[in-house]
């Protein structure tokens, strides 16, 4: 789901999306009533699971990896579609964890799924949802 900007005009003439605290650095023409048309900058569901796992690991997305491709599709869908998806992600962090060496051992327990929809996925997602 795409947001656009929710503009607020402050004392300088100038705008500021109340979400996302972008500035609009140009004045804006009352005349025209015309408001700028701007994707909301808010963090998604794919931005607080990157943030979580940078935490927990201390590893970004590399050049290769895909990673970045994963958190835009899971801003695209949102936390409700993320829900629906939430087998994928984790079958994608999985894969990334395997290939990259973490969690070494929690890769091939069984229970590490469950653990990684918990600890990490469901987390962001409800995160998401807090900021709508």
């Amino acid at each position: 789901m795409v947001k656009l900007c929710d503009w607020e005009k402050m004392p300088s003439g100038l705008l500021q999306c109340k979400q996302c605290g972008i500035i609009y650095p140009y004045p804006v023409n009352e005349e025209k009533k015309t408001w700028p048309y701007n994707v909301c900058k808010t963090k998604g569901p794919g931005d607080y699971l990157h943030d979580a796992i940078l935490k927990w690991v201390g590893e970004g997305p590399t050049r290769k990896c895909g990673c970045r491709d994963r958190i835009n599709q899971m801003n695209t869908w949102g936390p409700e579609q993320c829900r629906e998806h939430i087998e994928e992600i984790v079958d994608w962090l999985m894969a990334e964890a395997a290939k990259r060496g973490w969690w070494k051992v929690a890769t091939i327990i069984p229970c590490s799924r469950f653990a990684v929809k918990r600890l990490l996925i469901l987390p962001a997602i409800e995160k998401a949802e807090s900021k709508d």
